[in-house]
């Protein structure tokens, strides 16, 4: 999609792939496209016999999305102010590109992407998450999406997004949840060790249910909102989502 701008790079992907999969079982709300199916997110076959399993009706075929983007851009839409006015400065660490294809495109968006190594995924900026190089009070909404995780100091990185967040700010800091408490395990140096350990060859910890006590802990009044659940199940898988995942709704 390089060169293409973002405003059309949803109607060139429907275009070229939304043919093979139309049908009316599932919808995914990102790229609004009905669909035959979503398609399955596996790992990789050593880990068969861990927690870790292969994840069905997952990933859209048309747009890439998967079960927490989807999930992010219905409770951005429908339980957020993100796209009404005011206008909102907002940053978005880490981004996952088909997001960022909504969220610039808003006329109510002053838009910021930011990456450690931005060339890697297309970020606008570098940023490190420990270190923010801007002022304190500086973004109206900021989105963290399963980001921590890879930050060796992550209590360091959340008590910069707090500082950069305004007052009256909101901010949705997403984690995976695999635990009952937080847990880190020292002897998993290996990509497969980390694996089996986390569920991901580049995660540092896994996270609990006490999640919520280490965002409070720099200062965020947090809501653990299982927005999930005003759908019926029928509804949960038609637009593939996650039954009993929950959005960490942060404010300063």
């Amino acid at each position: 999609m390089v060169g293409i701008p973002l405003k059309y790079r949803m109607t060139v992907r429907k275009l070229a792939r939304l043919p093979r999969y139309k049908g009316r079982e599932r919808y995914c709300p990102i790229c609004d496209s009905h669909l035959k199916c979503f398609l399955p997110v596996t790992f990789p076959a050593f880990l068969k016999d861990s927690p870790f399993v292969t994840r069905q009706n997952a990933k859209c075929p048309v747009c890439g999305s998967i079960e927490r983007y989807r999930l992010i851009y219905l409770y951005t839409k429908q339980k957020t102010n993100l796209f009404d006015p005011p206008r909102k400065k907002m940053l978005h660490t880490a981004p996952e590109l088909i997001l960022t294809e909504k969220f610039a495109t808003s006329r109510y968006v002053d838009y910021l992407s930011s990456d450690i190594d931005p060339g890697r995924i297309g970020a606008m900026v570098k940023i490190d998450l420990t270190d923010i190089a801007f002022s304190t009070d500086t973004f109206d909404v900021i989105l963290s999406s399963h980001v921590l995780e890879h930050i060796e100091n992550d209590r360091n990185a959340l008590s910069e997004l707090y500082r950069v967040l305004k007052p009256g700010g909101w901010a949705i800091i997403q984690v995976p949840i695999i635990a009952e408490k937080t847990f880190t395990n020292p002897s998993a140096q290996t990509e497969e060790e980390r694996f089996r350990a986390y569920g991901k060859e580049d995660h540092v910890r896994g996270y609990g249910k006490d999640y919520k006590q280490l965002l409070e802990s720099v200062g965020f009044k947090v809501k653990v909102d299982d927005f999930v659940k005003s759908f019926s199940p029928e509804k949960i898988e038609y637009l593939g989502l996650i039954p009993d995942e929950e959005i960490y709704f942060c404010m300063k």
